[in-house]
């Protein structure tokens, strides 16, 4: 019988939604997030690269990062939304480490207001795969999660299908440009029974460190027949640009 007047008065008086950041009940928009949330989010700000849309420094004299000028990019242009700071960073580890899925839907959300001007170019979404062993561990891969959302909202297929990860890779964040790429080569592979030919494929991830780890993901899909290949990250580090004469081995 508690059970049952419980739900009635729920029915009645149903609970007001939450900030899915804070927990606040006040002013909550279409993402799920109140006001003051809102106003935390640190969006990317210029100059950023032309190619791959990493932040770079204030007085660079080109208008693309290190990585893209001396490197083959397979993807046509990357777009990354947030810095990897501050309430973006601490949601990103409560979404990926502290296993609070629902946190995936706001920043598919973000992602899709943020880089609306995709969605005409775009008929398939896939995220960066993980590991078998680290999916297993973890139990979910927040990128599968983040690029189901972001279809949702865009009406277009999502599927995580396409690509496998063949081994683990190290964090790019300390290593050379040459290390980064050796890192991630052959650390993916097409599925096979999944056809990518003649689409156009969006691939998502919720960190770009460098772009070596989409490079090789949309080289793959190159070389499986994807007519284009475009990426999107919920948020990247900001960091220095490397010179254009850099020397780093």
């Amino acid at each position: 019988m508690g059970k049952i007047f419980s739900t009635l008065i729920d029915m009645s008086y149903p609970l007001k939604p939450k900030c899915l950041f804070c927990g606040s009940q006040e002013n909550i928009n279409y993402f799920g997030l109140c006001k003051y949330c809102v106003s935390l989010l640190p969006y990317i700000s210029k100059p950023v690269c032309t190619r791959c849309g990493k932040p770079y420094s204030h007085g660079v004299s080109h208008d693309a990062c290190s990585l893209c000028l001396n490197t083959e990019m397979y993807f046509e242009k990357g777009y990354t939304v947030f810095e990897f700071s501050g309430i973006v960073q601490n949601t990103l580890y409560r979404l990926k480490y502290g296993g609070e899925t629902e946190l995936a839907d706001v920043f598919g959300k973000l992602m899709a207001d943020y880089a609306a001007e995709l969605k005409e170019h775009i008929n398939l979404i896939i995220p960066v795969p993980l590991h078998i062993e680290k999916l297993k561990k973890r139990g979910f891969n927040q990128s599968w999660l983040i690029c189901k959302a972001l279809g949702r909202e865009w009406g277009i297929d999502s599927s995580d299908k396409a690509l496998v990860r063949l081994r683990y890779t190290e964090s790019q964040i300390n290593l050379s440009k040459k290390q980064r790429l050796s890192n991630v080569r052959g650390a993916f592979a097409l599925n096979s029974r999944f056809k990518i030919q003649g689409k156009s494929v969006l691939i998502v991830d919720d960190i770009m460190t460098t772009g070596s780890t989409l490079n090789e993901c949309s080289r793959m899909l190159k070389s499986g027949g994807a007519s284009h290949v475009y990426a999107l990250t919920a948020a990247c580090p900001v960091h220095m640009d490397e010179p254009m004469a850099d020397t780093e081995p």
